[in-house]
């Protein structure tokens, strides 16, 4: 081999063997690259350093500068980095981590705008605030347990419950640490169509699955909770399972526009229910009043809303195991068997 063939060769290798360009990576690897990054720098890793940290960080906001697809784990992984930037090698209460901190709530927007549905994301951030935020961490922990799972649900309360009592919010503490000590009960179910279901949940309180037969209302049903002493019509779900306009969880029917399949489909439902009539009035009365404030004064409406927050109020999860349907434009549902969890809170 010749003098030149040898070097051209060793040049060829030498390129091969480089690293690539960091200006030439594209976004989903820049978005790799700052992932191993931000792993390797977490707070309790052996070798990981400040620098580190900050270079990944650096990595997937370039990422997302440049339009990374999956921008919503960019911003899961930024904000976790920021929380350990914070934390661990920013001083406490020092202005760079209150600049830091800054950055992390900026980027947890972004996130929630991105996924405003979904509960880790307002629970993650919730958690990441500190005792001098309670507002927020109260409605965005309030928000997650309204999109958990029963089980998760049940440890958001939990964590809402301990901010409560460290933000002096008494009424509302006592209301939810009774909910928070439920009493959970299960069982299962079978209802066809026209007919209702009903089954008691203590001595005072009946499930219903009302069908929703007549004309003037789509086929299906309800979900209702009532009491048997209470006189009138009143049922104890609707006015603490919002929303309150449109479309309800409740709705187990062909109702603002789904389909017998969507309806069926959705098979997870969860609902609030109060379960005395002193509660049911003060939750229907805050309610009316948020829904049609008209000329109320801003106190009024302040004081509405604390008042619904601190109604005792228990919780159920019905979740649809199988179903038949009937095709059509909107169809019907048939039949369904369906399992029901109930969190009764303790007497009070």
């Amino acid at each position: 081999m010749s003098t030149r063939t040898a070097l051209a060769a060793c040049i060829v290798v030498a390129l091969l063997l480089a690293p690539g360009d960091p200006g030439a990576q594209t976004a989903a690897q820049r978005v790799e690259h700052g992932r191993r990054l931000v792993e390797a720098n977490c707070a309790d890793c052996a070798g990981a350093t400040r620098r580190g940290l900050e270079e990944g960080i650096a990595e997937l906001e370039r990422a997302l500068a440049e339009g990374h697809a999956d921008d919503i784990a960019a911003y899961r992984l930024i904000v976790a980095a920021l929380n350990v930037l914070r934390l661990v090698h920013a001083a406490p209460d020092s202005p760079e981590q209150e600049a830091i901190y800054a950055r992390q709530r900026a980027t947890y927007a972004r996130l929630l705008a991105r996924v405003p549905d979904d509960a880790e994301a307002h629970r993650a951030y919730a958690l990441s605030l500190d005792a001098s935020r309670p507002e927020e961490q109260i409605r965005h922990l309030r928000r997650a347990m309204e999109l958990a799972d029963h089980e998760r649900a049940a440890q958001d309360r939990r964590a809402l419950v301990r901010i409560l009592a460290a933000a002096g919010r008494t009424t509302e503490h006592a209301a939810l640490a009774a909910e928070a000590a439920c009493r959970p009960s299960r069982f299962a179910g079978e209802v066809v169509h026209g007919q209702a279901f009903e089954r008691s949940l203590d001595e005072h309180l009946v499930f219903r699955l009302a069908p929703t037969g007549h004309p003037a209302n789509p086929p299906g049903w309800t979900i209702e909770v009532r009491h048997r002493g209470m006189a009138g019509p009143e049922e104890l779900s609707w006015a603490v399972t919002p929303p309150y306009r449109f479309w309800n969880p409740r709705y187990l029917d062909t109702s603002y526009g789904w389909s017998a399949r969507d309806a069926v489909a959705a098979h997870r439902r969860e609902f609030g229910f109060v379960t005395t009539a002193a509660e049911y009035r003060t939750a229907a009365d805050a309610v009316r009043k948020l829904l049609w404030p008209a000329d109320l004064p801003a106190p009024e409406l302040e004081a509405a809303r604390r008042a619904l927050d601190s109604v005792r109020r228990a919780s159920g999860t019905l979740t649809i195991i199988d179903s038949r349907v009937t095709p059509g434009a909107d169809g019907r549902i048939d039949w369904l068997r369906f399992e029901l969890v109930v969190c009764l809170p303790a007497p009070p």
